[in-house]
C-alpha cells in the first residue's frame, strides 16, 4: 500500500491507500499530487496558534526506524512477558526473534508544493 502524508500551515493530514486503489497523482510518473481529490484522511493534525502552531514543526526529516523497547513497550514487557527478562536484554540475546521484522520500502517519493 501507500501513504501519503500531506504537511501545510494548517495541518498534517495522513492517508493509506491500498495497493489497488492509489490515486493516480500517486503514482510513479506523476508530478503533482492533489490531496483534495483523496478523501478523508485517515489522520488528521490540526495546527492552532494557541496549542500546537505550525511553526513547531521545521526542518522536518524522514526515518524509519523499529524500536523494540520503547517508553511504553519497555515498561511493560517485563509483566507482560514473564520469565523472558527485560525487553533490551531479551532484544539483544535474542535475533532469531526478529528476523520478519524489517521495512521493505519499494519506492519512496517527496514532493513540494
Amino acid at each position: 500500500g501507500v501513504y501519503a502524508t500531506e504537511y501545510n500551515n494548517t495541518a498534517i493530514s495522513v492517508w493509506y491507500f491500498d495497493k489497488d486503489n492509489v490515486p493516480a497523482d500517486l503514482q510513479e510518473k506523476s508530478v503533482e499530487a492533489d490531496p483534495s481529490k483523496w478523501g478523508i484522511p485517515a489522520a488528521y493534525y490540526p495546527f492552532s496558534s494557541t496549542y500546537c502552531p505550525s511553526s513547531h514543526f521545521h526542518d522536518m526529516q524522514i526515518i524509519f526506524d523499529l524500536t523494540f523497547c520503547g517508553d511504553w513497550a519497555g515498561s511493560v514487557f517485563t509483566t507482560d512477558c514473564p520469565g523472558l527478562g527485560d525487553c533490551d536484554s531479551y532484544v539483544q540475546n535474542n535475533p532469531s526473534a526478529f528476523t520478519e521484522a524489517y521495512w521493505l520500502i519499494n519506492y519512496l517519493k517527496i514532493m513540494s508544493a
